[in-house]
């Protein structure tokens, strides 16, 4: 039954993201991704502009340091923290903006500025970072492209065709959402739930503290620079989402994807750890947000 639930999980991953995707934009408005896009001393461009240096430039160091500091011994650890180096923006973010109430329009276009970088740095991280760090040879590792490919579509189809129905016919937006929503919550909560029992029983405990306390300092950074910025409030929160989560489901996939000369414990194990990222995040903002809601 439980590796029945685990295969399930592992066949949802890669179906999540364009119906999630989808969803979100659905919640967008054009003339706000305008305002982000274009460039000025005041809005949303500025918070774009910060968190997109920050993701590119300050943090990738930080996670590779990190995985050449675990050693080879642990090659899961290391395999997860190379993948979620260049992996930023991501599902996570654009979902938890929705409950909180961020500037959902400045999350998704971050979510699809990283989805280019990981497209563009990719490979160069497989080809020259990840036999520095790990050692592995180039043998065991497959070509990345088919992965990114598929993940650029499905960020890039399906969010502005959900903006585009929003604008068009708003009422069918509603209606879609209406429907749609409830299913992609079931989806998450079973995603959320197989990845942290399985965890718990793979995982040591001090590694659950590392996966939470990295994305809560970046988390409470963001918000910092945010106001430091004078930035609204749902930018700053958009920001500290941004700079705290990574994109665990597509880093999950690149791993399954591209290292399938490893042992299938070892890639399992560093895919499980990725999405684990997410979902230790994912519970408690979940919390707050269901309390702003009801009160």
């Amino acid at each position: 039954m439980w590796n029945a639930m685990l295969q399930l999980k592992y066949t949802l991953q890669p179906l999540l993201a364009p119906v999630v995707m989808f969803l979100i934009g659905l919640t967008m408005r054009c003339s706000e991704v305008r305002l982000v896009l274009t460039p000025s001393r005041k809005g949303p461009f500025v918070g774009y502009v910060t968190t997109i240096g920050l993701l590119m430039l300050v943090a990738p160091p930080a996670f590779l340091v990190i995985a050449a500091a675990v050693g080879t011994q642990h090659l899961p650890i290391q395999l997860a923290f190379v993948a979620l180096a260049f992996t930023p923006g991501g599902l996570a973010s654009n979902v938890l903006a929705v409950m909180l109430r961020a500037h959902t329009e400045l999350n998704g276009v971050v979510t699809l500025s990283g989805a280019i970088f990981t497209l563009l740095v990719m490979p160069v991280v497989l080809e020259f970072v990840v036999p520095t760090i790990i050692g592995l040879p180039p043998e065991k590792i497959l070509s990345p492209f088919p992965i990114l490919i598929s993940h650029l579509l499905a960020i890039f189809m399906p969010l502005p065709l959900g903006i585009f129905v929003a604008w068009f016919k708003p009422s069918a937006a509603g209606w879609i959402k209406a429907k749609m929503a409830p299913v992609g919550g079931l989806a998450v909560t079973f995603l959320t739930t197989t990845t942290l029992v399985s965890s718990l029983l793979s995982f040591p405990l001090w590694l659950f503290g590392l996966m939470w306390a990295m994305p809560a300092v970046q988390f409470v950074s963001g918000w910092a620079i945010g106001h430091a910025l004078h930035q609204p409030l749902d930018v700053q929160k958009s920001m500290a989402l941004e700079l705290g989560l990574r994109d665990a489901p597509f880093a999950a996939g690149l791993i399954l994807s591209c290292f399938a000369g490893l042992t299938d414990a070892d890639v399992r194990s560093a895919s499980d750890l990725c999405l684990l990222q997410a979902v230790l995040i994912l519970l408690p903002a979940s919390l707050v947000a269901l309390h702003s809601y009801v009160y």
